[in-house]
């Protein structure tokens, strides 16, 4: 049932890098989303093949049949977000496209206001999560607890008392600020704080997927294309592991033998392959392209819940959490696409369709406005996340939150000509 298919990856593998080769040439930054996606899954499925091959850490190999359907689902998001862009930017026109002719001369204020605001609602924010976590946790000593707090949340019964949603307005107040400082040229802490709260936050969270929000949205919104540069990945990428093997010890998911740091690094790439790469093996061994409901039990959750808390719906609500397979070792992500195939079959490509458009309409808005940089910023999250799970459809709860939070901060934003900027 789980030998090693060659074909199975060498399939994907020559379609994806096709497709890479054409958005590179075909200019690769109005292709942003597309290229990285392609790039991230062409990695994914070079490093799973390998991996699974040599067995360098247990996980099952995939068949070919999952491994189309999931090179389907990255084909059909990449060329609708590319044909979208396209239809968008021949409507729009080159100069909306680009930001308005005198986009470049204006830069961003914020009252002077609002920042004292911004830091006094992101430090209330961090304590309220910090008084939380001593309350779940019984001591003041949080870092040394966050094994204890991550258990008693996911098995204990234990929860955050609604405190942690207001930690995504933070993290968006946070790189806002920081785009503004950066358009301004400003190195006033006063710009930096809510950023660090937002970290602090994620941290105390005991969630890696917050920090890997909080990291991936800071570097692309910060980025002046929208794509950073390789340089900038690279280092992103080292930070990340760095992020994901020191979070994992802390919070006890990773072993802490006393073999000494080379050891628990070791350790602790191991671990990260296997958090990376099961997800693939997941969906192969889950089926459910042979088995989807194709009733839009995902996509249209949030709509039921807000029904269902109002009384006006009575039916079943598809569960965001998915139950654990062992292939070989537990996990319980599937990759993105998962819920597309579950809810639509074999329509799964209508579902990219739409979301491609989406996408294509946040990257067609003129980036020098920073709430739309933002927005961009923190949309690449989803993207590369897919290789774990979906995070467009299953989250609206949370992107509704962004938008609420961009669109407010906008509305404390002007613009003013380059040299009447703000002194720094």
């Amino acid at each position: 049932m789980h030998e090693f298919d060659f074909f199975a990856y060498l399939t994907p593998l020559v379609v994806l890098i096709f497709s890479l080769v054409i958005f590179y040439n075909a200019e690769a930054m109005k292709n942003s989303v597309a290229f990285v996606l392609v790039s991230l899954w062409t990695v994914a499925f070079l490093s799973h093949g390998v991996v699974s091959f040599y067995q360098i850490v247990p996980i099952y190999p995939s068949g070919l049949v999952a491994n189309l359907f999931l090179s389907g689902a990255v084909l059909s998001l990449s060329w609708s977000f590319v044909f979208w862009r396209k239809v968008l930017s021949y409507a729009r026109g080159a100069d909306y496209f680009n930001g308005g002719c005198h986009a470049r001369e204006l830069v961003p204020q914020v009252s002077n206001l609002i920042l004292p605001i911004s830091c006094f609602f992101s430090a209330l924010v961090f304590l309220a999560m910090y008084m939380s976590a001593v309350r779940i946790s019984g001591t003041y000593n949080v870092i040394g607890s966050l094994g204890a707090i991550r258990v008693a949340l996911n098995y204990g019964g234990a929860s955050w008392g609604g405190v942690d949603y207001f930690a995504l307005p933070v993290l968006i107040i946070g790189i806002y600020l920081l785009v503004v400082a950066r358009e301004n040229n400003s190195k006033s802490i006063i710009y930096f704080i809510p950023a660090i709260f937002s970290i602090a936050i994620s941290v105390v969270s005991t969630q890696r997927s917050s920090i890997f929000m909080t990291l991936i949205a800071i570097a692309f919104s910060l980025s002046e294309r929208e794509t950073p540069k390789i340089k900038t990945i690279a280092v992103g990428a080292v930070v990340l592991t760095a992020t994901f093997i020191s979070m994992g010890v802390t919070v006890g998911k990773i072993s802490g033998d006393d073999d000494g740091i080379l050891s628990a690094i070791e350790f602790g790439l191991n671990s990260m392959c296997l958090y990376f790469l099961t997800p693939i093996s997941a969906f192969n061994d889950s089926e459910i392209y042979w088995n989807s409901s194709a009733d839009l039990g995902y996509s249209l959750r949030f709509p039921m819940v807000v029904l269902d808390a109002l009384g006006l719906y009575s039916g079943e609500i598809s569960n965001k959490i998915q139950p654990f397979i062992n292939v070989p070792m537990p996990t319980n992500v599937y990759t993105f696409g998962y819920i597309s195939i579950s809810d639509f079959g074999s329509l799964f490509p209508v579902y990219y369709f739409l979301l491609g458009a989406i996408l294509a309409i946040i990257f067609s808005l003129p980036r020098r406005i920073v709430a739309f940089r933002v927005l961009q910023g923190i949309s690449f999250y989803p993207v590369l996340m897919t290789v774990f799970q979906d995070q467009f459809a299953i989250l609206t709860s949370l992107w509704i939150q962004v938008l609420v939070s961009v669109f407010i901060c906008h509305l404390f934003t002007s613009y003013r000509p380059r040299h009447d900027r703000m002194p720094t």
